[in-house]
């Protein structure tokens, strides 16, 4: 399984995820956090920004499927495809007590 990093950020950003302050960090890396209720919940994903991330393999997905909070792989490409609206994500985060309602 492989997904295109642009795919990666765009669908992050539909689901609540907010792109850190690029000033603060290096530039090998982009950090997105989910907001919830205009507030950082602690739960983040960062995004590779080399040359040979522009698609992700397997070890990256199942890294960013723990920083997410995500179970399965076919959660993780549900919300990359966009199979997994906000609501339905955030749904999975309060049923495991990671985010509050």
């Amino acid at each position: 399984m492989e997904r295109r990093r642009d795919k990666i950020e765009s669908s992050l950003k539909k689901k609540g995820f907010e792109l850190q302050d690029t000033k603060k960090m290096n530039r090998d890396h982009r950090m997105y956090h989910l907001m919830h209720d205009n507030k950082p919940t602690g739960i983040w994903t960062k995004i590779s920004t080399g040359k040979k991330y522009r698609s992700y393999k397997d070890n990256l997905l199942n890294q960013m499927k723990a920083q997410l909070k995500l179970d399965t792989r076919e959660q993780l490409c549900a919300l990359i495809d966009c199979g997994l609206d906000e609501p339905s994500y955030k749904k999975i985060l309060r049923e495991k007590k990671i985010l509050r309602p």
